[in-house]
């Protein structure tokens, strides 16, 4: 004979723990995440505990004296004591992994009672006072709070979890967090998690992370199995922590694209602050003649001279090169811009950007799927810089127009991305003029 075994649902603050019954020949079968095959009877005195934020798995699990769970084969999710556990339980971080996209799982969890544990159950603890008022937020029993919410497919307690995940991530959003849930003042998920967003995140470290993150959680549909793929680029956001560097007098700090998870420097080369608009002057940065290095002719007011350099390095050149004829380059040299393209490909510090730093390509930036001037603002605070005339040296377009390099050349020309504010396309664009660079993690 073989049963189906389904996941507990008991009261997270319910002392009594599930002990798991045995046949002579139990076939234990996992619900909601999968996992199929065939998994060993489980002992009389066992206790199995499911760990949830999706589901985990290669997670180490004790309870308050050292005993250790086994993970169970053939049940993704799914642990066990070998005799019943003292509370509290807690899993540690180490090898800890979600299933569905075997990211890294980075938080501890804890458990006081019952046999799930989940970020929910870590923002509970021990507090009755938070888990009534969690309960009465939601408009669900103690049961429903506590069960296998991926199995059930239950999208609000799914967001709860995750909601729960982001607080802990920071030490003062999660004393935040619980502070206020010991007074109920929210009816539902979609209100907690706006008091999150401009309440509990904002003494966070990474409070755009957090803010992102929960944003994107707040309206998100779909099946809750789906939930960890889904929002697993957001979610990194929040994992983030920006650095801050030096370059050439002036100060950077990173930032994570949640479009593609890569690290870009906070600002064109150049500028002296992080953009707070599309049209803040201040962040505009420097206009680069596409390949050339830092040599002086970036800064937008510096002297024109219409004698093109025989020389690729022009460190002793400082002069914006106008050329309004044959190829408009700057140059006489690398017609193919393969050079050139090396060269702003270096992440050596050797180029025009800072160590591990590099410009992007064509490619990259069409990844970004920036699709106007608020976009590229939105999304990596780019802002409408404009452009300087190959030909005369003059600025164009500030305010209304941005544009920035690619490392990939084109021909004679190579490939610029430039966005307004109603379109987005990418342009051969003669070397001679001048635009903004914007370095990327290598």
């Amino acid at each position: 004979m073989s049963i189906k075994f389904h996941k507990p649902r008991l009261s997270l603050l319910n002392p009594k723990v599930l002990v798991s019954l045995a046949t002579t020949s139990l076939l234990l079968t996992g619900c909601g995440g999968g996992g199929g095959g065939t998994t060993p009877a489980p002992d009389p005195t066992s206790v199995d505990i499911t760990l949830v934020d999706g589901y985990i798995k290669d997670a180490n699990i004790t309870d308050a004296n050292g005993l250790q769970a086994t993970q169970v084969n053939g049940t993704i999710g799914l642990y066990r004591f070998s005799t019943t556990p003292t509370y509290p339980i807690k899993m540690i971080v180490g090898n800890a992994k979600l299933t569905d996209t075997n990211a890294t799982f980075d938080i501890n969890l804890t458990a006081y009672s019952g046999t799930v544990i989940s970020p929910i159950t870590t923002i509970i603890g021990n507090d009755t006072t938070i888990q009534n008022n969690l309960l009465a937020t939601m408009n669900i029993t103690s049961g429903v709070l506590s069960r296998d919410y991926v199995d059930v497919n239950d999208t609000d307690v799914a967001k709860l979890s995750q909601l729960c995940y982001a607080m802990l991530k920071d030490t003062n959003a999660t004393t935040k967090f619980k502070t206020r849930l010991q007074t109920r003042t929210e009816n539902n998920i979609t209100a907690l998690i706006d008091k999150a967003i401009t309440e509990d995140s904002n003494t966070s470290a990474n409070q755009d992370g957090i803010v992102n993150f929960l944003t994107t959680l707040k309206t998100h549909t779909g099946s809750v199995k789906d939930f960890e793929r889904d929002l697993q680029a957001k979610k990194n956001t929040i994992s983030f922590t920006p650095t801050t560097l030096t370059w050439n007098t002036k100060t950077y700090k990173t930032i994570l694209s949640q479009t593609t998870n890569k690290v870009w420097l906070d600002r064109n080369l150049g500028a002296t602050q992080v953009c707070t608009s599309s049209t803040d002057t201040a962040c505009y940065g420097d206009y680069y003649q596409w390949g050339r290095e830092t040599d002086g002719h970036q800064v937008s007011n510096s002297v024109t001279t219409g004698t093109l350099e025989n020389d690729l390095n022009t460190t002793g050149n400082s002069s914006f090169i106008l050329n309004n004829s044959g190829t408009y380059d700057w140059t006489t040299l690398d017609s193919n811009g393969s050079l050139r393209s090396a060269n702003w490909s270096k992440t050596d510090e050797s180029s025009v950007c800072p160590v591990g730093y590099r410009v992007p390509t064509e490619a990259e930036l069409t990844a970004e799927t920036i699709s106007n001037s608020a976009d590229a603002f939105t999304k990596l605070k780019l802002p409408s810089a404009g452009y300087r005339y190959g030909d005369s040296g003059s600025l164009y377009s500030q305010g209304s127009w941005g544009g920035i390099w690619s490392s990939s050349p084109d021909g004679s020309s190579s490939k610029h991305l430039y966005f307004g504010s109603s379109d987005v396309g990418w342009e051969f664009v003669t070397r001679a003029y001048g635009s903004s660079v914007r370095c990327i993690k290598n």
